[in-house]
Protein backbone atom coordinates (compact mmCIF):
# COMPACT_ATOMS: atom_id res chain seq x y z
CA UNK A 1 0.00 0.00 0.00
CA UNK A 2 1.27 3.64 -0.72
CA UNK A 3 0.98 6.69 0.94
CA UNK A 4 -0.73 10.24 -0.31
CA UNK A 5 -0.96 13.45 0.73
CA UNK A 6 -4.75 13.44 0.90
CA UNK A 7 -7.32 11.51 2.81
CA UNK A 8 -8.22 8.22 1.87
CA UNK A 9 -9.49 6.56 -1.22
CA UNK A 10 -9.71 4.92 -4.08
CA UNK A 11 -7.80 5.23 -7.68
CA UNK A 12 -9.54 5.32 -11.08
CA UNK A 13 -6.79 2.61 -12.31
CA UNK A 14 -4.38 0.50 -9.27
CA UNK A 15 -1.64 -1.95 -9.81
CA UNK A 16 -2.44 -5.11 -7.36
CA UNK A 17 -1.55 -4.06 -3.96
CA UNK A 18 -1.98 -0.53 -4.50
CA UNK A 19 -4.20 2.26 -4.54
CA UNK A 20 -2.31 5.51 -6.06
CA UNK A 21 -2.43 5.24 -9.77
CA UNK A 22 0.95 7.07 -10.84
CA UNK A 23 1.55 8.53 -14.39
CA UNK A 24 4.72 10.24 -16.26
CA UNK A 25 4.58 13.90 -17.06
CA UNK A 26 3.05 15.37 -20.28
CA UNK A 27 2.00 18.90 -21.10
CA UNK A 28 -0.60 20.61 -19.46
CA UNK A 29 -4.07 21.08 -21.54
CA UNK A 30 -7.40 22.45 -20.94
CA UNK A 31 -9.07 19.84 -22.86
CA UNK A 32 -8.12 16.34 -21.99
CA UNK A 33 -10.62 13.97 -23.83
CA UNK A 34 -13.86 13.21 -24.66
CA UNK A 35 -15.57 10.02 -23.98
CA UNK A 36 -18.84 9.03 -24.39
CA UNK A 37 -20.23 6.78 -21.96
CA UNK A 38 -23.66 5.51 -20.53
CA UNK A 39 -25.52 4.73 -17.67
CA UNK A 40 -23.76 2.01 -15.29
CA UNK A 41 -24.01 1.04 -11.53
CA UNK A 42 -21.65 2.62 -9.40
CA UNK A 43 -21.79 3.23 -5.41
CA UNK A 44 -21.11 6.55 -4.70
CA UNK A 45 -20.75 8.41 -1.18
CA UNK A 46 -21.42 12.05 -0.27
CA UNK A 47 -19.31 14.10 1.19
CA UNK A 48 -20.04 17.92 1.77
CA UNK A 49 -17.98 20.74 -0.80
CA UNK A 50 -15.50 22.92 0.48
CA UNK A 51 -16.19 26.31 0.65
CA UNK A 52 -13.76 29.04 -0.80
CA UNK A 53 -13.43 32.37 1.29
CA UNK A 54 -10.09 33.40 0.48
CA UNK A 55 -8.65 35.22 -2.34
CA UNK A 56 -6.40 33.43 -4.84
CA UNK A 57 -2.66 36.06 -4.99
CA UNK A 58 -1.36 37.79 -7.44
CA UNK A 59 0.25 35.44 -10.52
CA UNK A 60 3.62 36.86 -9.39
CA UNK A 61 3.31 36.36 -5.76
CA UNK A 62 1.75 32.56 -5.49
CA UNK A 63 4.64 29.90 -5.27
CA UNK A 64 4.87 27.17 -7.61
CA UNK A 65 2.61 23.91 -6.85
CA UNK A 66 4.12 21.03 -6.27
CA UNK A 67 2.18 18.88 -9.05
CA UNK A 68 3.39 21.88 -11.38
CA UNK A 69 5.71 19.06 -13.69
CA UNK A 70 3.61 16.15 -13.09
CA UNK A 71 0.24 16.93 -14.00
CA UNK A 72 -0.96 14.60 -16.34
CA UNK A 73 -4.55 13.52 -16.93
CA UNK A 74 -6.21 10.77 -16.86
CA UNK A 75 -6.98 9.04 -21.05
CA UNK A 76 -8.75 6.03 -21.88
CA UNK A 77 -10.37 3.43 -19.50
CA UNK A 78 -9.05 5.45 -16.67
CA UNK A 79 -10.71 8.39 -18.21
CA UNK A 80 -14.13 6.07 -19.15
CA UNK A 81 -13.84 4.62 -15.53
CA UNK A 82 -14.29 8.42 -13.91
CA UNK A 83 -16.93 9.45 -16.60
CA UNK A 84 -18.70 6.35 -15.59
CA UNK A 85 -18.97 7.68 -12.02
CA UNK A 86 -20.23 10.98 -12.92
CA UNK A 87 -23.27 9.70 -15.13
CA UNK A 88 -24.26 7.00 -12.33
CA UNK A 89 -23.51 9.94 -9.61
CA UNK A 90 -27.48 9.85 -7.73
CA UNK A 91 -28.93 13.23 -8.66
CA UNK A 92 -29.64 13.71 -4.78
CA UNK A 93 -25.36 13.63 -4.32
CA UNK A 94 -25.51 16.85 -6.36
CA UNK A 95 -28.66 18.49 -4.82
CA UNK A 96 -30.12 17.02 -1.81
CA UNK A 97 -33.58 18.38 -2.76
CA UNK A 98 -33.90 15.90 -5.84
CA UNK A 99 -34.85 12.28 -5.64
CA UNK A 100 -31.68 9.59 -5.48
CA UNK A 101 -31.97 8.38 -8.78
CA UNK A 102 -28.79 8.31 -11.65
CA UNK A 103 -28.26 11.65 -12.86
CA UNK A 104 -28.95 10.85 -16.28
CA UNK A 105 -32.43 9.69 -15.35
CA UNK A 106 -33.19 12.34 -14.07
CA UNK A 107 -31.80 15.18 -16.64
CA UNK A 108 -34.14 13.22 -19.14
CA UNK A 109 -36.83 13.28 -17.22
CA UNK A 110 -36.58 17.25 -16.67
CA UNK A 111 -34.85 18.29 -19.74
CA UNK A 112 -35.67 16.09 -22.50
CA UNK A 113 -38.87 17.79 -23.29
CA UNK A 114 -37.42 20.58 -23.63
CA UNK A 115 -35.31 19.96 -26.26
CA UNK A 116 -35.82 21.18 -29.58
CA UNK A 117 -34.00 18.30 -31.35
CA UNK A 118 -33.96 14.72 -29.66
CA UNK A 119 -30.32 13.23 -30.43
CA UNK A 120 -30.04 9.26 -29.30
CA UNK A 121 -27.47 10.34 -26.41
CA UNK A 122 -28.93 13.39 -24.15
CA UNK A 123 -25.72 13.93 -22.56
CA UNK A 124 -22.26 14.33 -24.31
CA UNK A 125 -19.91 13.35 -21.01
CA UNK A 126 -16.09 14.99 -21.41
CA UNK A 127 -13.36 14.62 -18.96
CA UNK A 128 -11.77 18.21 -18.56
CA UNK A 129 -9.76 20.22 -15.98
CA UNK A 130 -11.55 21.54 -13.02
CA UNK A 131 -10.60 25.66 -12.14
CA UNK A 132 -9.66 25.86 -8.77
CA UNK A 133 -10.63 29.34 -7.42
CA UNK A 134 -8.31 29.14 -5.04
CA UNK A 135 -5.08 29.16 -7.16
CA UNK A 136 -3.72 32.18 -8.21
CA UNK A 137 -3.58 31.18 -12.04
CA UNK A 138 -6.57 30.23 -13.80
CA UNK A 139 -5.56 27.32 -15.53
CA UNK A 140 -5.54 23.18 -15.35
CA UNK A 141 -4.54 22.43 -12.11
CA UNK A 142 -4.78 19.23 -10.05
CA UNK A 143 -8.68 18.43 -10.22
CA UNK A 144 -10.47 16.16 -12.69
CA UNK A 145 -14.13 17.42 -13.67
CA UNK A 146 -16.74 15.74 -15.81
CA UNK A 147 -18.45 18.07 -17.76
CA UNK A 148 -22.04 17.31 -19.29
CA UNK A 149 -23.03 19.05 -22.35
CA UNK A 150 -27.22 18.56 -23.22
CA UNK A 151 -27.67 20.56 -26.33
CA UNK A 152 -31.31 22.33 -25.94
CA UNK A 153 -31.47 24.58 -29.10
CA UNK A 154 -28.88 25.63 -31.97
CA UNK A 155 -28.34 28.52 -30.02
CA UNK A 156 -28.13 27.37 -26.29
CA UNK A 157 -26.86 24.20 -24.56
CA UNK A 158 -27.14 23.68 -20.45
CA UNK A 159 -23.44 22.46 -18.82
CA UNK A 160 -22.61 20.60 -15.79
CA UNK A 161 -18.99 20.44 -14.14
CA UNK A 162 -18.43 17.48 -11.40
CA UNK A 163 -15.21 17.25 -10.05
CA UNK A 164 -14.77 13.35 -9.67
CA UNK A 165 -10.80 13.08 -8.85
CA UNK A 166 -7.82 14.55 -7.27
CA UNK A 167 -3.90 14.45 -7.98
CA UNK A 168 -2.14 13.32 -5.27
CA UNK A 169 1.73 12.33 -4.44
CA UNK A 170 3.22 9.08 -3.37
CA UNK A 171 5.30 9.55 -1.23
CA UNK A 172 7.22 6.33 -1.05
CA UNK A 173 7.89 6.64 -5.20
CA UNK A 174 7.44 10.76 -5.19
CA UNK A 175 5.39 10.07 -8.20
CA UNK A 176 1.87 11.74 -8.63
CA UNK A 177 -1.33 10.08 -9.34
CA UNK A 178 -5.51 10.28 -10.08
CA UNK A 179 -7.43 9.10 -7.07
CA UNK A 180 -11.25 9.11 -7.17
CA UNK A 181 -13.13 11.23 -4.51
CA UNK A 182 -17.24 11.84 -4.18
CA UNK A 183 -18.44 13.66 -6.79
CA UNK A 184 -18.99 17.55 -6.01
CA UNK A 185 -20.87 19.48 -8.05
CA UNK A 186 -18.93 22.39 -9.48
CA UNK A 187 -20.99 24.33 -11.43
CA UNK A 188 -24.21 24.64 -13.54
CA UNK A 189 -24.37 27.28 -15.94
CA UNK A 190 -26.59 27.86 -19.68
CA UNK A 191 -24.29 28.44 -22.89
CA UNK A 192 -25.53 30.38 -25.28
CA UNK A 193 -23.70 29.77 -28.56
CA UNK A 194 -22.54 32.21 -30.72
CA UNK A 195 -20.28 33.91 -32.83
CA UNK A 196 -16.50 33.92 -32.10
CA UNK A 197 -16.28 36.39 -28.99
CA UNK A 198 -19.67 37.10 -28.25
CA UNK A 199 -20.32 34.17 -26.17
CA UNK A 200 -22.31 34.54 -22.45
CA UNK A 201 -23.82 32.20 -20.22
CA UNK A 202 -25.93 32.55 -17.21
CA UNK A 203 -25.63 30.69 -13.87
CA UNK A 204 -28.10 28.50 -12.36
CA UNK A 205 -27.44 28.16 -8.38
CA UNK A 206 -28.90 24.76 -7.88
CA UNK A 207 -29.31 21.92 -10.18
CA UNK A 208 -32.56 21.52 -8.74
CA UNK A 209 -33.53 24.86 -10.68
CA UNK A 210 -32.46 24.35 -13.75
CA UNK A 211 -35.52 23.77 -15.39
CA UNK A 212 -36.84 27.77 -14.35
CA UNK A 213 -33.36 28.63 -16.15
CA UNK A 214 -33.82 27.17 -19.38
CA UNK A 215 -36.27 29.39 -21.44
CA UNK A 216 -34.92 32.69 -19.72
CA UNK A 217 -34.42 34.98 -23.06
CA UNK A 218 -30.77 36.24 -23.87
CA UNK A 219 -31.60 39.74 -22.81
CA UNK A 220 -32.36 38.74 -19.33
CA UNK A 221 -28.73 36.95 -18.76
CA UNK A 222 -26.98 39.33 -16.28
CA UNK A 223 -23.54 40.61 -17.35
CA UNK A 224 -20.42 41.33 -15.31
CA UNK A 225 -19.76 44.94 -14.15
CA UNK A 226 -16.95 46.53 -12.10
CA UNK A 227 -16.29 49.61 -9.97
CA UNK A 228 -12.58 50.41 -9.23
CA UNK A 229 -10.40 52.67 -6.91
CA UNK A 230 -6.38 53.31 -6.47
CA UNK A 231 -5.98 55.04 -3.01
CA UNK A 232 -2.56 55.09 -1.33
CA UNK A 233 -0.50 55.80 1.74
CA UNK A 234 0.73 58.34 2.82
CA UNK A 235 -0.72 60.30 0.77
CA UNK A 236 1.80 62.68 -0.17
CA UNK A 237 5.18 60.96 -0.67
CA UNK A 238 8.37 62.80 -0.60
CA UNK A 239 11.20 60.91 -2.27
CA UNK A 240 12.61 58.04 -1.06
CA UNK A 241 9.03 57.19 0.37
CA UNK A 242 7.93 53.51 0.63
CA UNK A 243 4.35 54.04 -0.76
CA UNK A 244 1.59 51.30 -0.26
CA UNK A 245 -0.88 51.52 -3.45
CA UNK A 246 -4.67 49.74 -2.54
CA UNK A 247 -6.25 48.99 -5.34
CA UNK A 248 -10.36 47.53 -5.18
CA UNK A 249 -12.30 46.19 -7.51
CA UNK A 250 -16.25 45.50 -6.88
CA UNK A 251 -19.10 43.05 -8.32
CA UNK A 252 -21.28 45.67 -9.45
CA UNK A 253 -22.78 43.10 -11.93
CA UNK A 254 -25.37 40.88 -11.46
CA UNK A 255 -24.23 37.76 -12.11
CA UNK A 256 -21.14 35.98 -10.00
CA UNK A 257 -17.28 36.39 -11.30
CA UNK A 258 -15.84 33.42 -10.97
CA UNK A 259 -12.53 35.04 -12.17
CA UNK A 260 -12.42 38.84 -12.68
CA UNK A 261 -8.78 39.42 -14.76
CA UNK A 262 -7.18 42.41 -12.94
CA UNK A 263 -3.96 44.24 -13.84
CA UNK A 264 -2.23 46.46 -11.47
CA UNK A 265 0.65 48.55 -12.58
CA UNK A 266 2.68 51.30 -10.48
CA UNK A 267 5.46 53.07 -12.94
CA UNK A 268 7.64 55.60 -11.00
CA UNK A 269 8.64 58.64 -12.59
CA UNK A 270 11.76 59.36 -14.92
CA UNK A 271 12.00 55.51 -16.68
CA UNK A 272 11.59 53.95 -13.48
CA UNK A 273 11.13 50.71 -13.77
CA UNK A 274 7.09 49.41 -13.15
CA UNK A 275 5.94 47.13 -11.06
CA UNK A 276 3.22 45.13 -12.26
CA UNK A 277 0.61 42.36 -10.80
CA UNK A 278 -1.84 40.13 -12.97
CA UNK A 279 -4.54 38.84 -9.93
CA UNK A 280 -8.32 36.62 -10.65
CA UNK A 281 -10.12 37.27 -8.00
CA UNK A 282 -13.59 35.36 -7.59
CA UNK A 283 -16.31 38.25 -6.89
CA UNK A 284 -20.07 37.95 -5.89
CA UNK A 285 -22.80 40.31 -6.94
CA UNK A 286 -21.92 43.24 -4.40
CA UNK A 287 -18.46 41.78 -3.59
CA UNK A 288 -15.24 43.80 -3.44
CA UNK A 289 -11.82 42.41 -3.07
CA UNK A 290 -8.52 44.60 -2.17
CA UNK A 291 -4.56 44.17 -2.89
CA UNK A 292 -2.29 46.36 -1.32
CA UNK A 293 1.19 46.88 -3.12
CA UNK A 294 4.41 48.33 -1.82
CA UNK A 295 6.74 50.38 -3.77
CA UNK A 296 9.65 52.66 -3.24
CA UNK A 297 9.25 56.02 -5.19
CA UNK A 298 12.48 57.23 -5.69
CA UNK A 299 11.70 60.73 -6.86
CA UNK A 300 8.26 60.61 -4.76
CA UNK A 301 5.84 60.03 -7.57
CA UNK A 302 4.21 57.81 -9.93
CA UNK A 303 1.79 56.81 -11.91
CA UNK A 304 -0.72 53.90 -10.53
CA UNK A 305 -3.21 51.98 -13.32
CA UNK A 306 -6.01 49.32 -12.83
CA UNK A 307 -7.64 47.61 -15.34
CA UNK A 308 -10.24 45.21 -15.12
CA UNK A 309 -12.51 42.73 -17.23
CA UNK A 310 -14.32 39.43 -16.53
CA UNK A 311 -12.30 36.38 -17.62
CA UNK A 312 -13.63 33.96 -20.07
CA UNK A 313 -11.26 31.22 -19.71
CA UNK A 314 -13.81 28.00 -18.22
CA UNK A 315 -16.93 29.59 -19.45
CA UNK A 316 -18.50 32.82 -21.52
CA UNK A 317 -19.13 35.47 -19.67
CA UNK A 318 -20.44 38.87 -21.05
CA UNK A 319 -19.01 42.23 -20.12
CA UNK A 320 -21.82 45.09 -19.38
CA UNK A 321 -18.90 47.70 -20.19
CA UNK A 322 -16.57 46.18 -22.44
CA UNK A 323 -15.07 49.81 -23.04
CA UNK A 324 -14.54 50.32 -19.50
CA UNK A 325 -11.91 52.93 -19.07
CA UNK A 326 -8.95 51.73 -17.02
CA UNK A 327 -8.36 53.81 -13.89
CA UNK A 328 -5.25 56.09 -13.46
CA UNK A 329 -4.05 58.02 -10.68
CA UNK A 330 -0.84 60.23 -10.25
CA UNK A 331 0.90 59.41 -7.01
CA UNK A 332 2.69 62.54 -5.64
CA UNK A 333 3.92 65.56 -8.03
CA UNK A 334 6.88 65.66 -9.89
CA UNK A 335 9.76 68.41 -8.21
CA UNK A 336 10.32 71.32 -10.87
Amino acid sequence: MCGCDAPAGTTVAAAPGTWCNTMGSRAIRPLIRTVLVTTASVLVLSLPAVSVARQPPPVQDAPEPWWTHALSYPAGEDAAALLRVAVATPASTLDPDLPAIPLEAWLFLTIAPRIAAMRSQLVDWTLTACDDVRRAVPAPGPESCAEGEIALSPDRAVHILIAIADLVMNRQTGQAGWRTKAPVLRDVYIKRIAEQGSGDSLDVPKLGELPSFLDVPFAQWPAADFQTDITWTPQHPVPGDTVRVHFLVRNSGRRYVSRADVQMTVAGCCGGKAVRRDWYPHLAPGESATFDLSVRLREGTASALLVVKPLSAFKPVRDANPNRVPTLRVIGVPEG
